[in-house]
């Protein structure tokens, strides 16, 4: 997560650099302070790039590129002083959603092409006022029945609801729905969420959703999508994490930057944890 402003995922190569794994890359690129939204973006795509390049795979030659194809996408709201320049109306807080692609494999269409190139590029577009959201898969093949039901009920729900809890749930369903019948996807979810209001709260809480983490009472998908109503800290959740086994009790939080702060994603549950499994940068 990005300050209130802002969340990113990355799809591809879980290491960009010997000593350096991809979340690592990506977090730091994004904590550097006294640079623009545009600076900050280019700045990962050069790193990721150079990173990428020197890194040694134990693959074929011929494999290399194929392998190193990795995306990083964005979402949330970006400050812009003259949004008509932009072909955008005035806002009153002068924030515009947006969608951002750092990659070396694809773009805003969601295809792969077969190899990564040598360098990574950004691309981004603005939520235009008529657009009710986007959608945007990345890494694994999104298509059929699985996304046409999510996109109607995404547009059903966006007329009934205030809080974005109700559209998480239905994002976590839809990626195990997948991960049933693609392996490559796993059945645990982070959701990361973005609300225009609290940008620019000077508040330093930074709050998860509920975390069921109890075993004296069975727990289901829903327990976890609930909207916290009650406490000081009623409406600022920015983050959910929902095992693909309910009744699981380790939990993780996201990784959060802000203006140089890191705060590398926690993890918590039962004494003891259980050890932290990194993934490689390439499993044949």
């Amino acid at each position: 997560m990005l300050c209130r402003q802002a969340t990113f995922a990355y799809t591809g190569l879980a290491r960009c650099r010997v000593a350096e794994r991809t979340d690592e890359l990506l977090m730091r690129c994004l904590s550097r302070q006294q640079v623009n939204f545009d600076q900050l973006l280019g700045g990962l795509a050069n790193e990721a790039a150079r990173g990428i390049r020197g890194l040694p795979l134990a693959v074929r030659p011929s494999l290399r590129r194929v392998v190193r194809r990795t995306s990083f996408v964005g979402g949330g709201f970006v400050g812009i002083k003259n949004p008509t320049s932009f072909g955008r109306a005035q806002s009153p807080d002068e924030m515009h959603p947006f969608l951002a692609v750092v990659s070396n494999a694809q773009d805003l269409t969601e295809q792969w092409r077969p190899e990564a190139d040598q360098n990574f590029t950004v691309h981004m577009r603005y939520i235009r006022d008529e657009e009710l959201f986007i959608l945007h898969a990345a890494g694994q093949p999104f298509t059929g029945i699985i996304r046409v039901k999510l996109e109607r009920e995404i547009r059903k729900c966006l007329s009934c609801i205030k809080h974005p809890e109700s559209l998480a749930r239905l994002m976590a369903r839809a990626v195990r729905a997948v991960h049933e019948s693609n392996p490559l996807v796993g059945p645990n979810v982070m959701c990361t969420m973005v609300s225009r209001a609290n940008i620019a709260s000077h508040t330093n809480r930074f709050v998860s959703g509920l975390m069921p983490l109890t075993a004296q009472r069975k727990v289901d998908e829903a327990d976890y999508f609930k909207w916290a109503v009650n406490g000081p800290d009623a409406g600022y959740g920015q983050w959910i994490y929902s095992p693909g086994d309910p009744q699981a009790l380790l939990h993780y939080g996201p990784n959060y930057t802000c203006n140089g702060l890191l705060l590398t994603g926690m993890r918590f549950g039962p004494d003891p944890l259980p050890p932290d499994k990194r993934s490689p940068a390439f499993v044949p």
